[in-house]
């Protein structure tokens, strides 16, 4: 026996390595198996065991014991209805849709909207398996779900916990890569009076939907060192990673507004197009490159454009429904765009100073 499951941890260990499986799924397989075990160790029936097993596996454990307790009395408000309905009015299509309908309309009003699915699953499974004895059904249908809850729980604190911190190192130096070839894409077309095309309208959009599950990530890093030991130098290089991504979402906010604005507005001068396109150039290799100096050559161009903005801002715009022209409104993005990028890299360099010190000896 002992053979066999090391045999088995191998092979789990195996398609994590080769990413045929996720660590989430095999945590799901396991749940299941040892839920059903117990199950049928106690002769109770395993399927509503191992449904609730298998919802209850969330990215972090803290998420598993805090949905747990909903799904928990959700249900058992499920089991409930389908009990009490079954007795009155048998294996019925009345009792299916009664009981649908009480279980999700007491979960919605009860707030108890992790557990509303497995609770409705219970309520019309439950069904057609009981004709008689209620009151044990009802008891037994609680008794697997604490199984199940249990088991998936204790699998999530303990079997494979998930680390994100290199997920999100490499998330964020993509979101950077991405952030300065749309920023690039996007002033082409400005600057040549095109449209902006789908293509890079759906860049952005993938852009920021990957960016919230970085930021959903660094959550689930933070509340899954709620139950694991975890190292000061861990901490910090996360809370380093959660300041750039803090900032990168400053810098798709300004991106956001360049990307909406109409082509068509603008009339660039060619020096000043020649002006811009070199700053933008220059701006898309600090984003993408992190440890890329802001060179002399690159703050000079900065202050050219901060000149025409003045200018820009001085003159008074044709449209009336406007403060602003088109072209001041790009260069205020632009140069937003480089204070934030001046932002990361005074914290890239307190980064690199706080490594240097913890490199080097200690002098007696």
């Amino acid at each position: 026996m002992t053979l066999y499951f090391k045999k088995k941890v191998i092979g789990l260990k195996y398609l994590k390595q080769w990413k045929i499986i996720g660590g989430r799924t095999v945590k799901t397989g396991i749940a299941v198996f040892f839920t059903s075990l117990i199950c049928h160790l106690l002769n109770w029936p395993s399927v509503f065991a191992v449904v609730t097993s298998i919802v209850t596996i969330e990215p972090t454990a803290s998420d598993s014991i805090r949905k747990g307790m909903v799904r928990f009395p959700a249900s058992a408000i499920g089991a409930a209805f389908a009990m009490v309905l079954t007795s009155y009015f048998g294996d019925e299509p009345l009792t299916y849709a009664f009981a649908a309908i009480f279980t999700i309309a007491i979960c919605h009003r009860l707030k108890l909207h992790a557990g509303m699915v497995v609770a409705t699953l219970t309520a019309v499974a439950m069904i057609p398996a009981t004709h008689d004895h209620f009151l044990i059904n009802f008891l037994v249908r609680l008794g697997t779900t604490t199984i199940g809850l249990v088991v998936s729980t204790v699998v999530n604190l303990f079997i494979m916990p998930p680390n994100y911190s290199k997920i999100i190192f490499n998330s964020v130096h993509n979101l950077y890569i991405r952030t300065g070839n749309i920023l690039e894409r996007r002033m082409m077309e400005i600057l040549h009076l095109q449209p902006i095309e789908k293509r890079t309208k759906n860049l952005f959009i993938d852009l920021v939907n990957d960016l919230r599950k970085a930021e959903k990530l660094c959550e689930y890093q933070r509340e899954e060192w709620k139950f694991h030991r975890n190292s000061k130098e861990e901490m910090r290089q996360l809370h380093y990673l959660q300041k750039k991504i803090h900032l990168l979402r400053q810098i798709v906010y300004h991106l956001g507004n360049i990307i909406y604005m109409p082509s068509s507005l603008y009339c660039w001068p060619e020096n000043e197009k020649e002006k811009v396109l070199t700053a933008i150039q220059s701006l898309t290799t600090i984003i993408q490159e992190p440890r890329a100096e802001i060179t002399a050559e690159h703050n000079e161009l900065i202050n050219e454009l901060v000149g025409t903005f003045w200018e820009q801002k001085g003159q008074i715009p044709t449209d009336h429904c406007h403060h602003f022209s088109p072209e001041t409104v790009i260069l205020y993005e632009l140069l937003s765009i480089h204070d934030l990028l001046e932002e990361r890299r005074q914290i890239q360099e307190f980064e690199m100073r706080r490594q240097k010190a913890l490199a080097s000896p200690i002098r007696a």
